[in-house]
């Protein structure tokens, strides 16, 4: 596959340095974010590591479709102190299992062929949501709740980061401090495994400095969605980042449900450098709202409600 310049605010977060981060001298940026305090990223419960891709890992992802250059393999410890295997790639990460769903049954949705158990209310922790994030991830949680309405629901639990350990939750979402370390992009999401969601929701304090909570909103709106299991509306060609990727026929990649089943479709929330457009070089605000094709997959997924 031909190597694709990224132009997307959602480019990949490839490798973790996790290098130390000196917070001195971040009062008055917090501040000004309305944020109580962003969180280096080596102190975060979830510890990551880089490894290598085995030869037939590489293999699977590339017959999923996936271009070697853009996956990081990662080692994950959590909380619990048990480890995962993670591949990163664009602006979300997923598991071998859910790798091996997807290339087993690549025809349920935009989506790596996992999903979480419908007919649910999930916790979602926001850890240290001050100001504009704090309104951008209310207003992203009514959205997904009351303009999705599907049968997966998200309970917000605002709580600091001293207090974390005591909140029982599904999801855990944070502000990083990405400086000194090798992350990029606006966000980054979790594909679910196992019938739960993705476990962690990133946003970049640093590449968010400027944006609007409109704008962080949107963002968030759209990671959610990848926590759930819903894949890039253009993930064939991934044409809203101002390139297309030729993806052979023979690669097994999701199908829409109930929504666009080109794989190039690019007026959803859910597009791949959504909600910021790039097409034609040009950078602005495109959508803030889940679109109708979003709303599509969603209910196509886990039904209305």
């Amino acid at each position: 596959m031909k190597n694709v310049i990224k132009l997307s605010f959602y480019s990949a977060i490839i490798g973790f340095s996790l290098v130390t981060i000196s917070c001195e001298n971040n009062t008055d940026l917090n501040d000004d974010l309305g944020v109580e305090s962003a969180i280096p990223v080596e102190s975060l419960p979830f510890k990551y590591r880089n490894a290598e891709l085995t030869e037939a890992e590489n293999k699977k992802l590339t017959d999923a479709g996936y271009q070697l250059d853009e996956v990081t393999k990662l080692i994950r410890t959590n909380e619990d102190g048990s480890k995962e295997t993670l591949y990163n790639t664009s602006d979300y990460s997923f598991s071998p299992a859910s790798l091996e769903q997807s290339l087993a049954d690549p025809s349920r949705g935009y989506r790596n062929a996992n999903t979480v158990f419908g007919n649910r209310t999930y916790t979602i922790a926001l850890v240290d949501f001050g100001g504009k994030y704090r309104a951008a991830a209310q207003s992203a949680i009514n959205d997904f709740n009351n303009v999705l309405r599907t049968t997966v629901r998200l309970r917000p639990v605002f709580t600091s980061f001293s207090n974390l350990r005591n909140v029982n939750r599904d999801i855990t979402a944070y502000i990083f401090d990405f400086r000194g370390t090798s992350f990029r992009g606006n966000g980054q999401g979790e594909i679910p495994t196992n019938n739960r969601p993705g476990r962690v929701i990133g946003l970049n304090y640093i590449r968010n400095f400027e944006s609007s909570a409109k704008e962080i909103g949107a963002l968030f709106k759209h990671e959610l969605l990848h926590n759930f299991g819903v894949e890039h509306s253009d993930w064939a060609t991934r044409r809203s980042c101002g390139s297309i990727v030729p993806v052979p026929d023979d690669v097994p990649r999701p199908i829409a449900v109930g929504g666009n089943t080109s794989g190039d479709f690019i007026d959803a929330l859910m597009a791949s450098c959504n909600p910021f457009d790039v097409f034609n070089g040009v950078f602005r605000i495109r959508f803030t709202e889940y679109q109708t094709d979003d709303i599509i997959t969603m209910r196509g997924i886990y039904g209305f409600k």
